[in-house]
């Protein structure tokens, strides 16, 4: 998949002439479309249960097609893979919040879209780890499409596949194993497909996930007052389906109300020179959306890891190191202290820490020095961490008091919106919605004091409001009102 961020793994299934029903001539039965960093032992156990299990249920082998067995060096697997979304009967989805922010999974959504005929349901998520604040912000197309199932069991649809497998709740993975594997294939049989050529290269598809493509355009709403005026139903007329805007949550890299600012740039190029990175800036101020924004950025020579301390046991230095290496293993197999991972660093890799700041005393020094160890063993490596305050005062206040490891960190600044930049944003309005905007410009800057979080809110309130038909009065009501900024 592209920018190392994402794989699809497919079976194929030579069925028994008793099944005519699901396809007379070999082909996929199903593409599993998933991201990269969601890969581990669990997953890979999942995938060849369900071969199995479809193997049993069709009477004939099924051979687990993987990308890193069956497409050749130097195969161009763009193409290839856009071939086996045209000829799969089935596209299955790892629902996770990391899957709907690969803008390369969404490609791969539109590609087998095409296929669907209206009603067939083909399109069949398995729920990876819970999503619903995630889903709450695609486009309806998408979050409509059900994805939990009394069948499946109440522990599958609360915590997810994921949680069975790595809490050996067996007897609840077999139940949703026979089941999805029924599942898969009676929907197939109620709605086969032709296999076909592909209408063009995967990425030059559409991203499933974003607001606005061809299929959706927010760029075909038009500017003239008077045809946006009114209700949500003639809105959405015009193509407008979801708000472009976000009131929560790091954004995803496709996201268009995104606005990039100086850091972006100087993030990219502190990327090729210096070892050791420290983003910072105040909360809401868009640090985690920026690592987000440029891991996508980042090109297949260079291999992204992204780790997360929220929820690590950051006053625990034993458990904190075990906890981190753990994460390390989908991606770089077994690693149990810092020599193992940087024996297992083969080719330039870029690692982003966020949520830094969760260290205190009684984990940063030896934390920090494993990191200083990284950077000083390998000279392809780029580690980025993300924090509030500047490095130079977040390590000496956690207890890292050796000058040798607070040293030679290269620091980015996260500022609030500039003058352009909140232009910018606020031109993403719906026209009554800007003009109130710029009116009332004085009081957008007081109350969100330029912080993107804060205009996030205030334009994804506006937006809502002026396609529901509401008047000028009200929409000025929102600008004045603080409660707006969630501040």
């Amino acid at each position: 998949m592209a920018s190392g961020h994402s794989r699809c793994y497919l079976i194929l299934v030579t069925p028994n002439t008793s099944d005519a029903s699901v396809t007379a001539t070999p082909r996929y039965v199903f593409f599993l479309s998933y991201a990269r960093s969601d890969g581990d032992g669990h997953l890979d156990r999942f995938f060849q249960d369900l071969s199995a299990e479809i193997q049993r249920r069709v009477g004939k082998p099924a051979a687990g097609y993987r990308d890193t067995v069956d497409i050749k060096p130097g195969d161009p697997w763009p193409d290839h893979l856009s071939q086996a979304l045209f000829s799969s009967q089935a596209f299955i989805a790892l629902y996770s919040p990391t899957y709907f922010n690969r803008e390369m999974c969404g490609k791969e959504w539109s590609a087998f879209c095409q296929r669907v005929p209206p009603g067939a349901s083909l399109i069949i998520p398995v729920l990876w780890v819970p999503v619903d604040d995630r889903l709450r912000a695609l486009p309806r197309r998408i979050n409509e499409i059900q994805y939990t199932h009394a069948d499946l069991g109440k522990r599958y649809n609360d915590e997810g596949l994921r949680f069975l497998l790595s809490t050996g709740k067996e007897s609840a993975y077999q139940n949703f194993l026979s089941k999805f594997s029924r599942m898969v294939l009676d929907a197939i049989r109620r709605h086969p497909l032709e296999q076909k050529l592909p209408t063009k290269k995967l990425e030059d598809f559409p991203n499933a996930f974003a607001e606005h493509h061809e299929d959706d355009p927010l760029q075909s709403m038009p500017q003239d007052k008077s045809l946006v005026d009114g209700t949500a139903k003639e809105a959405t007329r015009y193509g407008v389906i979801a708000n472009p805007f976000q009131k929560a949550g790091t954004m995803p890299s496709w996201r268009a109300s995104y606005v990039e600012r100086d850091c972006d740039q100087a993030l990219s190029s502190a990327l090729q020179e210096y070892p050791l990175i420290a983003v910072y800036g105040d909360y809401r101020i868009g640090k985690s959306s920026l690592l987000e924004r440029t891991i996508n950025r980042q090109n297949n020579s260079v291999k992204c890891i992204q780790i997360d301390l929220t929820g690590a046991r950051t006053d625990n230095s034993r458990l904190l190191h075990d906890r981190f290496f753990e994460k390390l293993e989908p991606i770089l197999g077994t690693v149990r202290d810092w020599d193992g991972f940087s024996s297992a660093l083969t080719t330039p890799t870029a690692l982003f820490i966020d949520e830094f700041g969760r260290l205190g005393a009684d984990t940063a020094p030896q934390f920090v020095s494993g990191l200083h160890y990284l950077a000083t063993a390998q000279p392809h490596i780029r580690i980025v961490v993300v924090v509030k305050d500047p490095i130079d005062i977040f390590l000496p206040r956690v207890g890292v008091q050796n000058p040798k490891y607070s040293q030679n960190w290269h620091s980015i600044p996260v500022p609030p919106f500039n003058d352009k930049e909140m232009d910018s944003l606020l031109r993403l309005l719906p026209p009554a919605s800007l003009a109130m905007a710029i009116k009332n410009l004085s009081a957008v800057v007081s109350n969100s004091a330029r912080e993107p979080r804060p205009l996030q809110c205030l334009c994804y309130d506006l937006f809502t409001a002026e396609l529901e038909g509401q008047p000028e009065s009200t929409l000025e009501s929102i600008i004045q009102d603080k409660k707006t900024y969630n501040r």
